[in-house]
């Protein structure tokens, strides 16, 4: 019995069928977030396929709630038997930095795939005097207070925006929202000032001109909008890269063997040209062939703990 919103794809194996082979029953994919929303899209876009690389049925299972936090706990405490696996984002990375008495650990999981990530994008309503990220931090740093908006605390937006102003420090008043649509809203009528957002949202109000884009969060310019310059290289730094990415992770302790034929049949999905271009067209930037999936994570916690850190930002339990 599915406990969140499934659906499966495939068909299982006959009756019969050698059960020393991997998989020989449906996989489950666990998905901690809505049904209907971007992760949930494209777990459906994938599962067709996956299922034809696993030749089983592959069951997207719904566990929304507490920011991904049940859904990633339900993944982590599943049998290590490579028959589920839990879908993961920057909350998987960023919760038990800020969070306490968290009902997981990273260790708990083990990375399978990185499926892909959607850059940020920095956007100022364009009434603001500035056309250049140089402008803005001599704008903020003018007397001139400005106002940067979130979906909530310690999300990449808030990550994103303090740690540029950590690499060249301006003033500015963090305004969290609920959800990255109402936060652009109040950008779009003026009640703030800038923020950083994912490129799939932000580029439509770009193009229209009701928004002003002036900067790229991640380390490599957005493949949707190459025109944009990095943070990084405009300022010459090193390591400043925040988007929003989506991972596959196992829980800790599945067979070698197993795994081995997770990584491979998502790794087969990923490499289909309709795939890459399907992920694209949803503003989802594929992961390359042969991704280190695990040194992400690694990297990547360590950069966020050393903002969070730093900045000492905290949420509200």
């Amino acid at each position: 019995m599915l406990l969140g919103t499934g659906s499966a794809f495939g068909q299982s194996r006959a009756a019969g069928a050698d059960e020393g082979a991997f998989p020989s029953r449906p996989v489950r994919v666990i998905v901690p977030f809505a049904a209907g929303g971007g992760f949930d899209r494209i777990a459906r876009l994938m599962s067709q396929d996956l299922s034809d690389q696993l030749k089983q049925t592959v069951i997207i299972e719904n566990r929304d709630g507490a920011g991904g936090i049940m859904g990633i706990s339900a993944g982590a405490r599943s049998a290590p038997d490579g028959y589920t696996v839990v879908g993961v984002a920057n909350s998987f990375l960023v919760n038990p930095l800020v969070r306490k008495d968290m009902p997981y650990r990273q260790s708990d999981l083990t990375p399978v795939a990185l499926i892909g990530s959607t850059p940020s994008l920095l956007v100022i309503r364009p009434s603001l005097p500035v056309k250049t990220l140089d402008e803005l931090i001599r704008y903020g740093n003018s007397g001139k207070q400005l106002s940067y908006g979130s979906y909530g605390a310690a999300t990449t937006p808030h990550l994103a925006a303090e740690a540029l102003r950590k690499v060249k420090p301006f003033d500015a008043t963090h305004v969290p929202y609920r959800g990255e649509a109402a936060a652009l809203n109040d950008l779009l009528a003026g009640n703030i000032d800038m923020m950083f957002g994912t490129v799939p949202l932000m580029l439509p109000h770009v193009t229209t001109g009701r928004l002003r884009a002036i900067a790229v969060g991640t380390s490599k310019r957005a493949v949707a909008a190459p025109e944009y310059p990095t943070v990084q290289e405009t300022f010459h730094l090193n390591n400043f890269h925040f988007d929003s990415w989506y991972g596959i992770m196992a829980p800790s302790g599945v067979d070698p063997a197993r795994l081995d034929v997770l990584k491979k049949a998502f790794a087969a999905v990923l490499a289909k040209p309709s795939i890459r271009k399907a992920l694209l067209e949803s503003g989802l930037e594929p992961a390359e062939s042969g991704y280190d999936f695990g040194g992400f994570l690694t990297k990547t916690a360590a950069a966020y703990k050393e903002i969070i850190e730093s900045t000492k930002i905290t949420v509200s339990q």
